[in-house]
């Protein structure tokens, strides 16, 4: 499979697309309900936008980590996601800090800039910011106004009403929104091997700590997954959990 790799250059770093990337954005991207309330276009535009995302976590991590430490970065985005490697970096605490930090920031940067693009396409700029910060948060409620929620959301739907914004476009919008919120904020979970866990063990410099974290934070996410019947999602986290516990028990055993 590796002649279906898709290769290039950008910012001087070599880049790698392996080609299940594809196939696991696909499913995340509800490929198998094609037919059954999801679109091929919706699909698409899921797949499109995670890969973006991708690549702009992990530019975050090679351009921040060669600015500070040097080397030679090269990313990778596979079958489990994305990893940027630095040969030869030499990073201080700190420095190692902003470049797992810019991870996060770089997957965030294409929510902002969709939300500044909607807005202008419907004729609001506050109100494409409202639906991009509040369209995949369940507690959205809680913390705006209802009223600016629904004027917002109302813009919408009349951009879409006058021909203003297609429903192709929307896809888009949409993946790109759920895509920046949750894939960032899960990203931040203290939950090794994600980006939270080397962030904490930068601030705290205990390991131990952060380990029994990720596995109770690992099992609680897990629970609330099957307590919504997310199951791909539980087994996901339930699969974090059983790396946490065995970083655990090799912080404890010393090996």
């Amino acid at each position: 499979m590796k002649n279906l790799s898709i290769n290039f250059h950008l910012f001087g770093i070599p880049v790698e697309i392996q080609p299940f990337s594809w196939l696991l954005l696909a499913f995340l991207g509800g490929a198998l309900n094609i037919g059954g309330g999801t679109t091929l276009s919706a699909v698409l535009a899921f797949m499109l936008m995670g890969m973006l995302c991708l690549l702009c976590h992990e530019f975050g991590h090679a351009l921040v980590g060669r600015r500070y430490g040097g080397g030679y970065p090269y990313i990778v985005i596979g079958t489990l996601g994305g990893m940027a490697v630095n040969q030869g970096a030499r990073l201080s605490r700190w420095d190692h800090f902003k470049m797992v930090l810019a991870g996060p920031v770089g997957s965030f940067l294409p929510l902002l800039l969709a939300a500044l693009i909607l807005g202008i396409q419907i004729g609001n700029v506050g109100d494409g910011f409202m639906v991009a910060f509040t369209s995949h948060l369940p507690f959205s409620g809680a913390i705006v106004h209802a009223d600016s929620i629904a004027q917002a959301n109302q813009t919408l739907f009349s951009a879409i009403e006058d021909g203003s914004l297609s429903q192709f476009a929307l896809y888009f919008y949409d993946s790109i929104f759920f895509i920046g919120i949750w894939w960032t904020f899960l990203n931040l979970l203290p939950i090794y091997p994600l980006d939270g866990s080397h962030l904490l063990n930068d601030i705290t410099q205990r390991p131990i700590l952060t380990a029994w974290l990720g596995v109770l934070i690992s099992v609680t996410v897990a629970l609330y997954f099957l307590s919504l019947g997310s199951i791909y999602n539980m087994f996901l986290l339930g699969y974090l959990g059983y790396i946490n516990w065995q970083y655990l028990q090799k912080i404890r055993g010393g090996y």
